[in-house]
């Protein structure tokens, strides 16, 4: 791990590592396989690892932190949204959803 005084808050909010930015490449959100992250974390929760789990779950924090809703559908890899009727099915179902 490295020391604390090599990390720096980045603009957007994410923690970089400033000798990472002093090489010229920064980890960005293009950078991390979310769906690797996803079956870690899921995996890491079966076999009762919380660092790991906590770890996965920090990664995935802090890659939608300051990100809109846009952001986190393409972060996610939803490429469409739900029609009317499978909007209203879904609410229906799931009535906290309307909060």
């Amino acid at each position: 791990m490295w020391p604390q005084d090599l990390w720096e808050l980045c603009r957007e909010g994410e923690w970089v590592d400033s000798s990472a930015e002093s090489a010229g490449s920064l980890q960005s959100k293009s950078q991390c396989n979310v769906k690797h992250i996803l079956s870690v974390l899921e995996a890491a929760t079966m076999l009762e690892m919380p660092s790991l789990r906590d770890l996965c779950a920090a990664v995935l924090a802090n890659l939608v932190m300051d990100v809109d809703e846009r952001g986190i559908l393409e972060l996610m890899g939803v490429t469409e949204t739900f029609g009317p009727e499978e909007e209203r099915t879904l609410l229906n179902e799931y009535p906290w959803l309307k909060l």
